[in-house]
């Protein structure tokens, strides 16, 4: 039920400074809840700092430091991380549905700007999000900053907001230790073994024992021996699962002794190379038993997988010949493998392993710097609001129809004044720039042979610029998921930042993502973040016109109430701008999600790999770059592809025969808004005289320098002359009538019927007034003879 409407210029003066009256209650709320976000926002980045903040860690883009959330199973760190993710895109999806209302507010015009507009000859946009509108001249400057500023500062927010968190991958270097069972009983033993492929201690082999390799390694093996018997005892099927695929990097196991005996033989003890290697230097040949088979470090670390020669370079992924089982040439069934160095045993016998148990220590880290930029914008965003609250509360901007039917019939604007045929995608009676007045002379109702469509409300460039945007978005996803494939294909690519796809590493334009700095990494994975939202301005804005378009033309089917602001009398209030709650949600919601799945595409990571060896400190096969997930990017180009597909369709739905296209023009909706006055003798007081009746006549009105009609020496009451249009004292008599006809449900269609050779006139009406609908190749304008109902 509507509000009691004020009965007094004061009174509604009173009530459009209200904040809790019209737009402003959406604004207040909308302001307020900004406000709540931010300093959640706030709270969270004190916290991170004070509760969480790491000072051991070695990478750091600020004094604010890097804080860790969570340490543990990489699994779960990736259900964290997804988690997280899902709360800050939640919350910057409110932050910026908050923004984009008053961003449409802002562009929304006055009828005080619509008035000056109309009088240099232009028009402006109503019910939409418009650009056109800031770039005016009769638009304040004021509310065209703040939108700049809310526009802008959504840049960074995009380009940070997802990069603030980010996964730790950990993993582990590991060697692999060959021996016998005596090595676990402390026999003798000489590293690197009997059946190792050389003995040159300054080759790269032994880089990891640096440095004094020899002593190094020998420290090394003696701990194993040491030390093995107290790990976990496994089988050889169970062995390989966790060593064999050279694509899986290590996390919960680190080194592991597979212990061998030639086959059949139990009493196996060691090895001379004095018997089985010959192709050694006299000086490493030795006729004592040496319980160490071979010593090999197995490099299955995130970042060696990465970058190994099998993966980079040649587009080529890891095959079988890559496996442990085909390097140590290991029949499984059998358990007999073959080495490769030595003639002499020619074949081993794997019996079972031992290996060692180590926590997983992935990670989920929290950039501070990064975070505090997300919360300087949103903050500004905040004051921006607050400020366009405040600033603009006494304004009443036509942010619906609604409300521009509303004001246009409680007060004419005479420059648009016997133009009731004016409408796309008739012919422009108003196209031509710069002009001071437009063609008025009356015109034929004609629809054509095709149906008039909500796509006509959308301008054929937005339609066409908007499109070359997403197909370039699409198209983007398209090249990445082919280009990613070829490392990760699509059927074995897991979804978002896992353990899996932290092991690839994405690589554009020739550019090693490692080689980027974090600023320039974190910014590239979040440029996608941006186009999303370019994208979902133009989707919004073509949606946002067609429902606008789709309020507006029902008015030509059925008698209805205005949507307003304000409302009074039959009218219905509304704290939504143009969209309806459902397609809000729906349109938040979908760009919430979009964001959320982007962020599993691409996403900056971090690898850090840890020696094999005491004091286990950070390996040089850590390394940074940009992470991707085939899966993800193959969804989000499925769900943005059909996504598109809905304002095609959406368009093909057809508009009323009956009435004007808007498509959002302040001289349609202002042509379409001329309602006719009572008769005299109907105690309104009009006469012959009456100020809707000299609008509209044919050839004989007279405008000002401004476009306003105006009868020069006509006394319109004892002591007052006639002045401009609606600023006399016809105005003050007209208007009650034309407020309460605007207050009730009213219809679009001919008020004044074509005959006896004069055209008729189109307008909005009650059903007292109401005739019927246009007629095919009737002439409508607005004659003097045939305004009085």
């Amino acid at each position: 039920m509507a509000a009691k409407a004020p009965t007094t210029p004061r009174a509604r003066r009173r009530q459009r400074g209200h904040l809790f009256s019209g737009w402003r209650k959406a604004g207040v709320i909308n302001t307020v809840l900004i406000w709540l976000l931010t300093i959640a926002l706030l709270a969270s980045l004190i916290t991170s700092i004070a509760g969480f903040r790491n000072a051991d860690v070695p990478i750091s883009v600020s004094s604010l430091g890097i804080s860790t959330i969570y340490t543990g199973s990489c699994g779960r760190s990736s259900d964290v991380n997804i988690s997280v993710h899902v709360v800050i895109n939640a919350i910057g999806t409110l932050i910026l549905a908050s923004s984009n209302f008053f961003m449409q507010v802002l562009t929304a015009p006055t009828r005080e700007n619509v008035d000056a507009g109309h009088a240099r000859g232009d028009f402006l946009e109503i019910g939409v999000q418009s650009l056109r509108n800031l770039t005016r001249r009769a638009f304040p400057k004021l509310k065209a900053l703040f939108w700049v500023v809310l526009s802008l500062s959504s840049v960074p927010f995009h380009l940070f907001l997802n990069a603030s968190v980010y996964t730790v991958n950990v993993s582990t270097e590991n060697y692999l230790i060959m021996a016998s069972e005596a090595f676990l009983d402390g026999a003798d033993f000489v590293v690197p073994g009997a059946g190792a492929d050389h003995y040159d201690w300054t080759s790269s082999t032994f880089y990891d024992f640096r440095p004094e390799r020899k002593a190094g390694a020998e420290k090394f093996v003696a701990g194993i021996a040491a030390n093995a018997t107290g790990w976990e005892n496994v089988t050889i099927e169970a062995c390989m699962d966790i060593y064999n695929d050279p694509t899986v990097p290590l996390r919960s196991h680190r080194n592991f002794v597979m212990v061998v005996q030639e086959p059949g033989n139990s009493s196996t003890v060691g090895w001379r190379t004095s018997e089985m290697r010959p192709d050694l230097p006299a000086a490493n040949r030795s006729s004592e038993v040496n319980s160490l088979f071979l010593m090999d470090n197995m490099w299955l670390t995130d970042n060696y997988i990465q970058w190994s020669e099998a993966a980079v370079g040649m587009e080529t992924s890891f095959t079988e010949e890559d496996e442990l089982i085909s390097r140590l040439k290991l029949d499984m069934d059998t358990k007999i493998m073959v080495p490769q160095f030595t003639s002499q045993p020619s074949e081993l016998e794997a019996l079972y392993c031992l290996v060692e148990p180590i926590d997983e220590a992935c990670e989920v880290r929290v950039a501070n710097f990064t975070l505090l930029i997300v919360w300087i914008v949103s903050f500004l965003k905040a004051l921006v609001c607050l400020a366009s609250i405040l600033k603009f509360r006494r304004d009443e901007p036509l942010v619906t129809p609604g409300d521009a039917i509303d004001s246009f019939i409680s007060t004419p604007d005479m420059s648009t004044a016997g133009m009731c045929t004016a409408g796309a995608p008739s012919k422009p009676r108003f196209a031509s720039r710069g002009q001071a007045r437009w063609n008025r002379a009356p015109e034929p109702w004609t629809t054509g042979s095709k149906p008039r469509r909500l796509s006509f409300a959308v301008p054929r460039w937005m339609w066409m610029l908007s499109y070359l945007i997403f197909a370039l978005f699409v198209g983007i996803g398209i090249w990445l998921m082919v280009e990613g494939s070829r490392m990760q294909p699509l059927t074995k690519s897991p979804f978002g930042p896992t353990s899996q796809t932290l092991g690839h590493n994405l690589n554009v334009g020739g550019i090693r993502s490692d080689d980027m700095g974090d600023v320039h990494r974190a910014l590239f994975a979040n440029l996608p973040h941006l186009a999303l939202s370019m994208s979902y301005f133009a989707y919004n804005n073509i949606v946002t016109r067609m429902v606008a378009e789709r309020e507006f033309s029902a008015f030509g089917r059925r008698f209805q109430p205005l949507r307003v602001s304000v409302p009074r009398g039959a009218q219905s209030s509304t704290y939504r701008l143009q969209l309806p709650y459902l397609w809000s949600v729906c349109l938040v919601t979908m760009s919430g999600f979009l964001h959320w799945m982007v962020s599993n595409c691409i996403f900056p990571k971090v690898n850090i790999a840890y020696e094999s060896f005491e004091p286990y400190a950070e390996s040089t096969w850590s390394g940074r770059g940009l992470g991707y997930s085939t899966l993800s990017i193959f969804i989000t180009v499925v769900i943005c592809f059909f996504a598109t597909l809905v304002p095609i369709f959406l368009g093909r739905r057809k508009l009323e025969r009956d009435m004007v296209v808007a498509a959002g023009n302040s001289v349609v909706l202002s042509s379409a808004c001329h309602a006719v006055l009572p008769p005299a003798g109907s105690g309104f007081g009009f006469g012959e005289s009456d100020v809707g009746t000299a609008l509209m006549q044919d050839g004989q009105q007279l405008f000002d320098e401004r476009g306003r009609g105006r009868r020069e020496g006509e006394e319109c009451g004892e002591g007052q002359s006639w002045t401009t249009s609606w600023q006399g004292c016809e105005q003050q008599q007209s208007e009650p009538y034309l407020r309460a006809l605007a207050s009730e449900k009213i219809k679009w269609g001919v008020v004044v019927p074509n005959q006896n050779g004069y055209p008729g006139h189109l307008s909005f009406a009650t059903m007292e007034q109401y005739v019927g609908p246009p007629q095919e190749d009737h002439w409508y304008s607005g004659g003097e003879k045939h305004l009085h109902g």
